[in-house]
C-alpha cells in the first residue's frame, strides 16, 4: 500500500511537471532560447512549483529570484497560461507569513520575494491570488523592523542583528517601495523610495570609480558617522540600484534617475567587472559560491529595465543592447551543456568533470536562473 501510494504520488508529480512545461515550438523566435532555459528551470529544478530540490534553508532568496525570472519570462514571451499555474503553486507554498519565518530577520532575503510578487501582480493580476497584498505585507514588516536613523543617518539594516548597513538591502528597499507605488499601493511608498534614494546617494557607498561597494563601516565612537567599507563591487550591487532608478523615473518622470543609472552602468562596462572580450565577470571568476552565481543575472535583468525607460539616450541604449548581445552569444556558445543547462561563467566551459564542486563552473538552479535573466534581457 505504501509503495502504491509512493508510485501514485510520483506519477502525479510527473504529470503535473509535464503539464507545466512550456511548449517552445509555439514561442516567438526571439524568446526560443529563453523558453528552453525556462523549461529546464521548471522541469529539473522547480518541478512545476511542487518541489524545490535545489533550494534549501538559507537559499530562500534564490528561490525568489528564480520566481521573478519565471514571471519575467511569462511577461516577455506572452506565455502566461503555462507559468501562471507554476507561480500560483509556489505562492501557496510561500505566502507572506512563511517568507517572514524562513527569512528569519534577513531583510534582503525577504525583499527579493517582495519584488517577485510585485512582478507577479504586474503580469498576472491579483484577482484570484493576492500577490500584491503579500508583497505589501512583507515589505511593511521589513521597513518597520529594519529602518533606523540613529546609525549612519538613515537606511536599513542588513539583518535583525542590527550590525551592518549594506548596499543591496538598501537598494532593494528603494526598488520595492517604488514598485509598490507604481502598483497603486499608496503615496507613502513613493515617499519611502524617495527618502531612501536621497540617503543612499549621500551614504558614500559609491567609490571613486563610480561603482557601489558592499556597504558601510560604522564609527563606534560616532554612530552617525559611516564610511565606505571598500568591500566587493558585486554586479548585483550595481544592478539593483539601476532597476530602482528606472522604477523611480517611471514613478516621477525625473530624468536624473536615468542619468544616475546610465552613468553607473557605463562605469560597470568600463571596469574590471567586464573582461577584455566584453563578458560580465564577478571578481570570483569561475569559482563563485552559490550566491555569487546569481549576481550577474540580477545585473542584466535590471539593465534591461533601464533600457526600457523612455529617457535613456539612443546611444546608451545601443551600447547596453550590444553588451547584452555579446554576453548572450558567449554563454550560448561556450557555457551550455547538451541537455540545455547553463553554467555561471559565461565565458565557459561548464565543468562536467568528476572533480566538480560548488566552487567550479557547474550547472544548478542558480546558474540556470541567471542564464534565463540574460536571455530575457536581450533587446528586441
Amino acid at each position: 500500500m505504501a509503495m502504491l501510494t509512493m508510485l501514485t504520488m510520483g506519477t502525479l508529480l510527473l504529470s503535473l511537471t509535464t503539464a507545466f512545461a512550456p511548449n517552445c515550438s509555439h514561442v516567438d523566435r526571439r524568446y526560443h532560447d529563453a523558453c528552453e532555459a525556462a523549461s529546464v528551470l521548471e522541469d529539473v529544478y522547480f518541478r512545476g512549483g511542487l518541489d524545490f530540490p535545489a533550494y534549501k534553508g538559507s537559499d530562500l532568496w534564490r528561490v525568489g529570484e528564480a520566481l521573478q525570472a519565471t514571471v519575467d519570462y511569462a511577461a516577455y514571451s506572452g506565455d502566461t497560461s503555462t507559468f501562471e499555474a507554476i507561480v500560483e503553486t509556489i505562492h501557496k507554498r510561500r505566502p507572506w507569513y512563511m517568507i517572514e519565518v524562513l527569512a528569519d530577520g534577513s531583510w534582503d532575503d525577504s525583499s527579493w520575494w517582495v519584488l517577485a510578487y510585485i512582478r507577479a501582480h504586474e503580469v498576472f493580476g491579483s484577482s484570484s491570488t493576492n500577490y500584491i497584498g503579500d508583497a505589501r505585507r512583507v515589505f511593511d514588516h521589513v521597513w518597520e523592523k529594519a529602518h533606523s536613523t540613529e546609525t549612519c543617518g538613515g537606511g536599513v539594516w542588513w539583518s535583525s542583528k542590527n550590525s551592518y548597513k549594506n548596499a543591496v538591502t538598501n537598494e532593494l528597499i528603494i526598488a520595492c517601495a517604488a514598485r509598490l507605488y507604481l502598483a497603486g499601493q499608496g503615496d507613502e511608498y513613493l515617499h519611502i523610495a524617495s527618502q531612501q534614494w536621497s540617503w543612499f546617494e549621500r551614504s558614500g557607498m559609491m567609490n571613486e570609480q563610480g561603482l557601489i561597494n558592499d556597504g558601510l563601516n560604522i564609527d563606534s565612537a560616532n554612530l552617525s558617522h559611516c564610511t565606505n567599507n571598500g568591500g566587493e563591487t558585486w554586479t548585483y550591487n550595481q544592478g539593483v540600484i539601476i532597476g530602482a532608478a528606472a522604477a523611480l523615473f517611471k514613478a516621477t518622470n525625473t530624468t536624473s534617475y536615468v542619468e544616475y543609472a546610465s552613468k553607473l552602468a557605463k562605469a560597470v562596462l568600463a571596469s574590471s567587472l567586464v573582461d577584455a572580450r566584453g563578458i560580465l565577470t564577478e571578481s570570483c571568476g569561475d569559482a563563485c559560491n552559490e550566491d555569487g552565481k546569481q549576481f550577474k543575472g540580477i545585473f542584466v535583468r535590471n539593465l534591461r529595465y533601464l533600457i526600457d525607460t523612455s529617457a535613456l539616450s539612443q546611444e546608451d541604449r545601443d551600447r547596453f543592447c550590444g553588451f547584452l548581445a555579446i554576453n548572450a552569444a558567449s554563454m550560448l556558445a561556450n557555457d551550455k551543456t547538451s541537455d540545455g543547462r547553463f553554467g555561471g561563467f559565461w565565458q565557459g566551459p561548464v565543468d562536467t568533470s568528476s572533480n566538480k564542486n560548488d566552487f567550479t563552473n557547474t550547472t544548478d538552479a542558480t546558474t540556470q536562473t541567471s542564464a534565463l535573466d540574460l536571455l530575457l534581457a536581450q533587446c528586441a
